[in-house]
């Protein structure tokens, strides 16, 4: 079973299990790829929300 997702920049995704999404951020380089990581959503009157930057090679 594929279970592909495809992102354009900036595009979120929620993961199955959790409050997890991902952010696709693009590619800094040629050979690497980067997506943001989030752990809660952000709401709008708020300043908490967890998330980090993934960088992973395309080979």
């Amino acid at each position: 079973m594929d279970n592909s997702v495809v992102l354009s920049v900036g595009d979120e995704y929620h993961l199955r299990s959790g409050k997890d999404r991902i952010v696709y951020a693009g590619m800094p380089s040629e050979k690497v790829y980067s997506i943001v990581q989030r752990k809660r959503n952000f709401v709008p009157y708020a300043a908490w929300g967890y998330a980090w930057n993934l960088f992973y090679p395309k080979e």
